[in-house]
């Protein structure tokens, strides 16, 4: 589709503390800096992956601010606890 006129520019994923700051960066009232580091290795810290999931966080309205705050609270709740699921 492209054909020449494109360049491929590989893009290696984002180190946990650099993915969590674009996180934070994108939507500060969405959790701790701790949630996003987490949030950010959960998506494979693939920045397109990272970035989309800032701008959803960060949208007017998003149900998901809280919702995900309290997930990841329980999730790290239940490594502490030794449990995965």
């Amino acid at each position: 589709m492209w054909g020449g006129r494109a360049d491929l520019l590989r893009v290696a994923p984002l180190a946990a503390p650099g993915g969590g700051q674009v996180l934070v960066d994108a939507a500060p009232e969405a959790g701790t800096a701790e949630a996003a580091e987490r949030l950010s290795v959960r998506l494979g810290g693939l920045p397109l992956a990272v970035h989309a999931a800032g701008r959803h966080l960060a949208a007017p309205g998003s149900r998901y601010r809280t919702s995900l705050a309290r997930r990841w609270a329980a999730h790290a709740k239940r490594l502490l606890n030794g449990r995965s699921g």
